[in-house]
């Protein structure tokens, strides 16, 4: 009997060891996911701040492009109102004079 007790003993001790054997192997796993997991998170969010980097500089180009755009056809726009011969401007200044004494 006394062999059958210190058989359940040793085994029981046994059991013990290989249980803190895979808690000590399951906070390691533990421990390398968490470090996984920050590399990724790292990695993402650097693939997005160059990801936005490059949409703000896209950006900004195009923006470069369409106010150059738009002050050519501005200055074009000035140069034709430029163009108009003062008589008319004068025949015109005197319409609208005259359309708001009528009024």
């Amino acid at each position: 009997m006394d062999s059958l007790i210190d058989r359940l003993l040793t085994v029981e001790g046994e059991a013990g060891a290989v249980i803190e054997t895979a808690r000590a192997e399951a906070k390691e796993l533990d421990k390398q996911a968490n470090a996984a997991i920050a590399a990724m998170r790292q990695e993402v969010s650097a693939e997005v701040d160059r990801k936005l980097a490059a949409f703000r500089e896209e950006l900004l180009k195009r923006h470069e492009v369409e106010t150059a755009k738009q002050k050519a056809e501005a200055e074009r726009a000035l140069e034709e109102v430029g163009r108009v011969p003062e008589a008319v401007v004068s025949r015109q200044v005197e319409k609208v004079v005259a359309r708001f004494r009528e009024i």
